[in-house]
């Protein structure tokens, strides 16, 4: 194989090597994409490969050749690798190399090729962007969560604190209880023991005065009772208000529990999703890896017959010499061999004529 086809091979086989290494710069996005919101048009920039950085050659008194045969022409790898201006992305690479294959000396097999990786790269912005569209929901969700869950620690503190100054108003209350409790008891003994120490005094009192002496202490044990009721009805309401605020925070529970295992199975789903999508990814770089492969031999079978086509255009004049040559010989032999038989017939006459 001659220098110059060592060269376009070399050439050639690097721009494979972009485009494989460009694909699992692309794989790898798509699987660590961060959160963001949802573009329009997903572009991915070119990245120059360690295979770019090496200077291919220059080939000494010739220009930048192209091959009939190859996917992308040594033009449009020079422009690749010399833009300094702005990268490249996808779609316009694509669209490029489109054009390209659209001049009159590309093959419909690199054209439908170029096509399918067109196609491959619409459906992997696709993913780029459902990907994008579940990170936002997941991450809309759990600030949702999160605030839900502030919200219910906040209520839930709020909640612990009335019901310490429920207990702490129910507990004065019972005290007070006890103390009146008490006094009326302490009550109930003075008034006796005065009651059996003032029964000479009373006999001596009218009828006014002992009527008197039974509605006052009427009149005090009515209003007793009364505070009695009143601390009773204020008990029983605040053990309704606990045991309502129990149920609330039952209920609350119960609901948040049914959050968590919804988001857990969401959670799972979504992996799966995502392993799924992982294989997806992984069978179109298989495919796109074995298209690599078929395409480099092509390139070199390609290449190969390009050479034995050069180089029987190259000994063209000598086999046209040499059959010019044949040529001659052979109208020389055939002139000696028409001499030889006219002699042999002159020799066969005259034996003839001799006999």
């Amino acid at each position: 194989m001659s220098e110059r086809k060592r060269q376009r091979l070399d050439e050639d086989a690097r721009r494979l090597d972009l485009c494989a290494a460009d694909l699992r710069e692309l794989s790898a996005a798509i699987g660590t994409c961060a959160f963001r919101a949802p573009s329009d048009h997903v572009s991915v920039p070119l990245q120059r490969s360690c295979a770019a950085s090496k200077t291919p050659r220059p080939a000494a008194g010739r220009p930048a050749s192209r091959s009939l045969y190859s996917v992308v022409s040594s033009s449009a790898y020079a422009a690749k690798t010399n833009a300094q201006s702005r990268q490249e992305t996808w779609a316009e690479a694509l669209q490029r190399l489109a054009a390209e294959l659209d001049a009159p000396r590309a093959q419909k097999e690199a054209a439908g090729r170029c096509e399918r990786l067109r196609r491959r790269f619409e459906a992997l912005s696709d993913a780029v962007r459902l990907c994008q569209d579940k990170l936002r929901r997941a991450g809309d969700e759990l600030a949702l969560q999160d605030r839900v869950e502030s919200q219910l620690a906040h209520e839930e503190a709020a909640w612990e604190q009335q019901m310490q100054t429920r207990e702490q108003r129910v507990a004065e209350r019972e005290v007070e209880l006890q103390a009146l409790r008490e006094e009326r008891a302490a009550d109930e003994a003075g008034s006796a023991d005065a009651e059996q120490e003032q029964e000479h005094e009373q006999e001596d009192a009218g009828d006014d005065t002992e009527e008197e002496e039974e509605q006052a202490a009427e009149q005090e044990l009515r209003v007793e009772r009364a505070e009695l009721r009143e601390v009773l009805a204020l008990r029983a309401e605040e053990k309704r208000d606990i045991q309502a605020a129990i149920e609330s925070l039952q209920r609350k529970r119960v609901r948040r529990s049914a959050a968590l295992a919804e988001q857990r199975k969401q959670k799972q789903q979504e992996e799966t999703e995502n392993v799924e999508a992982v294989a997806a990814r992984q069978r179109v770089l298989a495919e796109l890896r074995d298209e690599k492969e078929a395409l480099q031999r092509d390139i070199i079978a390609a290449e190969e017959l390009e050479e034995k086509l050069e180089e029987n255009v190259r000994d063209l004049p000598a086999l046209k010499d040499e059959l010019q040559r044949a040529k001659a010989e052979r109208a020389q032999v055939q002139t000696q061999l028409d001499s030889l038989r006219l002699e042999l017939a002159r020799r066969k006459r005259k034996m003839r004529h001799m006999v």
